[in-house]
């Protein structure tokens, strides 16, 4: 049987051009193609780009992207043609593929040819010439390109298959116009924010290029030393490949692009080298930002420029709408987690621009949010099964050693056995290679140590922490007793370690160890994860949450470290700090209502997490007690606030529900959907010897169970009455007084 074979140019250059020719009788069926490679992608059929997967290296592992090729029932030759680029450590590139168009298989192997793609060229990142793409040309396009037999590459191309959510490419048009102009034509392209006024260039209704664009933009450049320049505003950070659409009467022409998160700072560059006639093109590489600056030049002749966009692409997540309000949290807060998650989940939580390397640190809050908002876990499974931890390095400890940390919460959302067995493997590669560096992080027996640039010795080493408590409870759930002695073991080594930050004057731990001569320095962050993920008394907890709120002590520098800090301060019992950071760092970003918390915030940070996983698992208190919601938990905090309320969606149904407290005491209503287990664990408040109901019904009264007809069993703890119940329905439960 033939089967399709990996292939590349015979001269392994950093891209290339593929094409196959097909023919195909009237009438017949539109076409399907599977497709994967080491690097990013992109293909067009009859010179036509076709949307479907994101077309490059989004995945840590490489995956099959699935096209449809349609034909509308055409008959006659068709040409299938391909763009694939290199990343920069593959040392053996390949593109794979295979497929039908109508009877005719369509197979990667020594049918296809090929030819040298656009070579890189600082400063770059994207460099296209119409003039030399063969996809879109009629006649053999310029620059000495020919066409050759493809070159069958001896790789081991084993693309995974896997369950990756839909996505859809949509258009983001810009809405305004941050600068106009024209500047020299020498240089990089930068942020002018003042460039001069239209003197040897033209630019016709240069406003046609924002919003609905009524107008068509004319622009001509017949002084070779002068372009026109314009830097569009797209009001908001988005994600998205560039998208030019332009007719000119004459090639050679220059669009040079400069794409900016904020005002007078260019992060990335492009450049595209116009054709005659009407053209498109569509980048490769995604960017973030929020500004699009272009330089136009070498048009003797009038050039019409069409559109200016970038493609986005979103998840399609199909789940009816939640809430969560609470007092001091209106609406605003909940709802700006919707376009915020929309933002970031793809195929995966795509956190880093330019970059295929997951960063479950920031996935964690992503898909925490996620499980809050939407109660799926489609997102997070992917992520999983796609990472590639076959190298450890300790330059990428830090972002790593979330990796337990993100399976552990999956596995507790979803309940998904098999994925949590299969995500054992990497997380032990990852325990045992942090165990094996130096420097970095502890090994067994080691004094502290950390020696990665932007983190503490104490965050780091807080954080090693958390990974093996994650990697014990994972492998105590799976039944890997061996595992979980061994991770439990190790936990307790880099907490004795620990001790050696602990200030006693401070109450808090140091960044780093005391040495002659400095003085410490202390931080929210750093403290947030010991509080986290390092086993500590409740006196210590307690008297961190409220020694790290002194002024000598560094707050959070981004909502990422937010996020920690408020759970930290929840882990520790100080909900009311907890509550006041919240109010702080998100409360106050609501208004005016925004796109994203990465635009609310700053604008830089495409992955910046809200709130969402507090105002559910906090404040309204509902969340799993055991993986997949075998067991869900409902658990209003005392004092926090006076009131919330809410719609979640959860992996064992909707859970609606209502709880306030007066005069220290408090009042649940809930709706549960399915008849399963569910603690509902309401707060003694200022009442000693509380007396609770259910439903009108005395359940529990002088420190006793009441027989009743509802629950069947009740845990007392020191501030909680917990009651278990085992049926659906509505239920109304009050703690009183006796």
């Amino acid at each position: 049987m033939v089967k399709a074979r990996p292939i590349w140019h015979p001269a392994s250059p950093r891209s290339a051009y593929f094409r196959l020719s097909v023919t195909v009788s009237a009438g017949s069926k539109d076409g399907r193609l599977r497709c994967a490679c080491s690097g990013a992608f992109q293909l067009a059929l009859d010179g036509v780009r076709l949307d479907g997967g994101p077309a490059g290296r989004q995945t840590e592992r490489s995956v099959w992207w699935t096209f449809g090729l349609p034909l509308s029932g055409r008959g006659g030759d068709h040409e299938l043609t391909v763009l694939a680029v290199a990343d920069d450590a593959d040392e053996l590139p390949w593109f794979l593929c295979e497929g039908q168009l109508a009877t005719s298989p369509l197979l990667s192997g020594a049918s296809w040819q090929v030819m040298a793609g656009p070579a890189r060229s600082h400063p770059f990142q994207e460099r296209h010439s119409a003039l030399e793409d063969p996809r879109f040309r009629e006649q053999s396009p310029a620059g000495g390109g020919r066409w050759q037999t493809a070159a069958v590459v001896a790789v081991d191309a084993a693309p995974l298959t896997c369950e990756l959510r839909a996505a859809l490419e949509f258009e983001v048009r810009p809405v305004g116009l941050a600068a106009y102009g024209e500047v020299k034509t020498s240089g990089a392209i930068q942020f002018w924010r003042n460039p001069a006024p239209m003197d040897r260039c033209k630019w016709v209704h240069p406003d046609g290029l924002v919003g609905k664009g009524k107008a068509r933009a004319l622009v001509g450049t017949p002084d070779a030393e002068r372009g026109a320049y314009l830097v569009l505003d797209f009001g908001r950070v988005v994600t998205g490949r560039p998208r030019l659409r332009l007719r000119a009467d004459e090639p050679g022409g220059v669009i040079d692009l400069g794409y900016s998160l904020t005002e007078g700072e260019i992060q990335e560059r492009g450049r595209y080298l116009c054709d005659a006639g009407r053209q498109e093109w569509t980048a490769i590489y995604p960017q973030v930002c929020r500004y699009v600056a272009l330089r136009l030049s070498q048009f003797r002749s009038p050039v019409e420029v069409d559109e200016v966009c970038l493609v986005s692409r979103q998840a399609e997540v199909d789940c009816p709408a939640s809430s969560a309000i609470a007092t001091g949290f209106d609406g605003a807060v909940w709802d700006l987690g919707a376009p915020s998650l929309e933002a970031v989940r793809q195929e995966i939580y795509w956190t880093q621009p330019g970059t295929a390397s997951y960063d479950w640190l920031h996935a964690l809050p992503l898909s925490l949010n996620d499980y809050c908002h939407t109660g799926d876990t489609t997102t997070a499974r992917a992520m999983l099964a796609t990472a590639d931890m076959e190298e450890v390095s300790s330059e990428d400890f830090p972002r790593l050693l979330a990796f337990p940390l993100f399976a552990q919460a999956y596995y507790l959302y979803s309940g998904d056995r098999s994925t949590a067995v299969e995500a054992l493997s990497p997380m032990r590669r990852i325990l045992e290679g942090a165990s094996r560096s130096q420097p970095g992080c502890i090994r067994p027996g080691d004094a502290l140590r950390s020696g990665l640039p932007g983190w503490s010795t104490t965050a780091f080493n807080a954080l090693w922490s958390g990974a093996l408590q994650a990697g014990a409870w994972l492998c105590a759930q799976l039944g890997d007793a061996e595992g979980e002695r061994r991770w439990q073991r190790e936990r307790q080594e880099v907490r004795r370690a620990l001790q050696a930050a602990w200030s006693e004057p401070a109450y808090l731990f140091a960044d780093a160890p005391a040495t002659d001569g400095e003085e410490p320095s202390f931080s929210q962050w750093a403290n947030a994860l010991a509080l986290l993920y390092v086993e500590l008394s409740e006196e210590q907890r307690a008297g961190i949450a409220t020694a790290m709120h002194k002024s000598e002590v560094r707050a959070p520098s981004c909502l990422l470290e937010s996020f920690y800090v408020a759970d930290g301060l929840w882990c520790a019992g100080d909900s009311g700090r907890a509550v006041e950071l919240m109010r702080r760092d998100w409360g106050h970003l609501a208004e005016p209502p925004g796109q994203t918390w990465c635009d609310q915030s700053g604008g830089i940070d495409v992955a910046a997490p809200g709130p969402d996983y507090f105002l559910a698992s906090r404040l309204l208190g509902v969340r799993p007690l055991a993986p997949g919601y075998r067991q869900l938990e409902i658990r209003p905090p005392q004092g926090a606030v006076e009131r919330a309320s809410g719609h979640l969606w959860t992996g064992r149904g909707a859970v609606q529900l209502e709880w306030w407290q007066w005069e220290g005491l408090t009042t649940l209503e809930v709706d549960l959907k399915e008849t399963r287990e569910t603690h509902i664990a309401m707060p003694r408040g200022r009442a000693k010897f509380p007396s609770v109901t259910v439903n009108g019904e005395t359940v529990w009264r002088n420190e006793k169970v009441h027989p009743n007809a509802t629950v069947r069993e009740v845990v007392s703890e020191p501030d909680h009455i917990v009651l278990i119940l085992r049926e659906s329905g509505h239920f109304r439960v009050v703690v009183t007084r006796v």
